[in-house]
This record gives structure tokens, C-alpha cells and sequence, in this order.
């Protein structure tokens, strides 16, 4: 949602998992983002890094994405 955008920061930890690779998952960090949300997709685009041990992440390959944000209780 877009009143999800402020929520989204560089640096933030996420989590990427991939059906073609069940069971794993891989941890980032978001490096960039382009703070809009697609109005056909509605998806957000970023950039992000993760951790590729035996390097099994390959270019083109799509997944989903957990981005962990920190949410203050609101009285």
C-alpha cells in the first residue's frame, strides 16, 4: 500500500525465499529503492543484496521478498 512506503528504508533487514529452492531462505539488506509503487503491479521496486552461499541464486530469478519493519504501538 502506498501508506506502506514510508516504512521502507535502506538498510533494512529482509528475508528472500524462491519456490525453485524450497525450504531456504536467504537474508539482505534493501540498498536502494525507488519509493514509488508501480500502478499496474502494484509493486514497490528496490534493490537489495542477499547472502548467496554455494552460490544457488542465479540472474532472472524471481521470489518473494519479507521486508522486517519495526512497528511502534500507537495509543
Amino acid at each position: 500500500l502506498e501508506s506502506d512506503l514510508r516504512l521502507v528504508e535502506i538498510g533494512q533487514s529482509a528475508t528472500a525465499t524462491f519456490t525453485s529452492i524450497p525450504g531456504a531462505e536467504f537474508d539482505g539488506r534493501i540498498e536502494h529503492s525507488h519509493l514509488t509503487i508501480e500502478p499496474e503491479t502494484r509493486a514497490l521496486t528496490f534493490i537489495a543484496h542477499f547472502e548467496n552461499p554455494g552460490h544457488v541464486l542465479k540472474p532472472g530469478m524471481s521470489g518473494l521478498v519479507t521486508i522486517r519493519v519495526g512497528l511502534a504501538e500507537q495509543a
